[in-house]
């Protein structure tokens, strides 16, 4: 980095991200800038490393970012700051346990960011609590055990976006999520949850617009009749072991653009209300026990752009459905009969199609024209 960066007593605003950085560099060059506000900081340089040295700062920052630093300690000298409202100190080589004592000293800090670093142990939390926080993101770490019970104490009034994905935390959620009111997005996945989503949770939590629990172990029913999330967007709960009849829950969800419940043990007629979700992009339901035929209700979904039904125990001819706008269509390992229906292959938007394993009968229609965009079929 230039040295003449650091002679600019002035400054209050500094960004140096993304650039080709190489060497160590240390951040005790900028002790004596009083004025800075806001410092970010990476390196697309692998070699580029920040060094951790004792140094007592003169300022006091807003905003830090530190990210593909190359850290294997958090920096000494955030023992002194406590204004700070935007920390990042993702995409290092960071050790040990939760840092709480950073939200203990920053009681304003809005947004927390440690994705993909070597954080280990259980989650432990403050005492206090944390009225500021809208962001905290602990994705992609070595944490593990339960999530705390309190956990509703120390965010119930701020926290919007929640990430713990790609974790080993595992257990039920606790019950006093479901009082964490300003919740909107939460990604849990690819962890090691089990148990019944809680009641609390699935009734409390209105304000959700996004929710991803996909690989991992919950089960019970899936989208139960008292379940309240109008909001809903983005639901993941692919690869869990939810099982038995879908619920009526999910059907105030009239904004939903992407439904995946592939990959559990859902089983009987996909319930007619699914019909009404006029926005929906991507529905995936395959790897369940779906039986009959759910293209009637599928018919009115005129933004669906890809649809996987594929292995589950789907039955009856495909002649009822408008595949006008469909791009991907994956039907394979069900038992659907009949011919196969020639409004397929008049389509301009269709890229896939996978009807291999069915019972269809008759012969391949052969209306495939210079429209089609018809790139693979099975």
């Amino acid at each position: 980095m230039p040295s003449a960066f650091t002679q600019m007593k002035s400054l209050e605003y500094l960004d140096v991200q993304e650039n080709n950085f190489e060497g160590k560099y240390s951040l005790s060059s900028w002790a004596n800038h009083s004025k800075l506000q806001a410092f970010a900081l990476s390196s697309r340089n692998n070699p580029f490393q920040v060094e951790n040295e004792n140094w007592l700062p003169a300022f006091q920052l807003k905003a830090l970012k530190l990210t593909h630093c190359n850290l294997h300690a958090i920096a000494s000298f955030l023992l002194y700051q406590y204004d700070l409202l935007s920390l990042d100190l993702s995409h290092n080589k960071l050790v040990g346990t939760f840092p709480s004592w950073l939200l203990v000293n920053n009681t304003n800090l809005r947004g927390m960011y440690l994705v993909n670093n070597s954080f280990s142990g259980t989650l432990k939390l403050p005492n206090t609590k944390h009225d500021s926080i809208v962001v905290l993101d602990i994705s992609h770490n070595n944490f593990s055990g339960q999530l705390p019970k309190n956990i509703n104490k120390i965010f119930s009034n701020s926290l919007e976006l929640l990430s713990m994905s790609g974790n080993s935390f595992e257990g039920n959620l606790p019950l006093s999520m479901g009082e964490m009111k300003a919740l909107r997005w939460m990604d849990f996945s690819n962890n090691h949850f089990s148990g019944e989503l809680p009641g609390d949770f699935l009734i409390g939590c209105f304000l959700l617009e996004f929710l991803n629990l996909s690989n991992n172990n919950f089960h019970g029913q899936i989208f139960p009749q008292y379940m309240n999330h109008p909001r809903l967007l983005f639901i993941y709960l692919n690869n869990n072991s939810f099982r038995g009849k879908s619920g009526r829950g999910l059907q105030n969800s009239m904004s939903l653009v992407v439904l995946d419940i592939s990959n559990n043990k859902v089983l009987g007629q996909v319930p007619n209300w699914i019909g009404n979700f006029s926005n929906l992009v991507f529905l995936l339901m395959s790897k369940n026990l779906l039986e009959e035929n759910i293209l009637v209700q599928l018919s009115k979904l005129s933004s669906l752009t890809i649809l996987d039904v594929s292995k589950n125990r789907l039955t009856g001819p495909i002649t009822s459905f408008n595949f006008s706008f469909i791009k991907e269509l994956f039907m394979q390992k069900n038992a659907f009969t009949g011919p196969i229906p020639k409004s397929l292959f008049r389509s301009s938007e269709l890229l896939m199609l996978n009807l291999r394993d069915n019972q269809f009968s008759g012969s391949i229609p052969n209306l495939i024209n210079k429209h089609s965009s018809l790139r693979v079929l099975l």
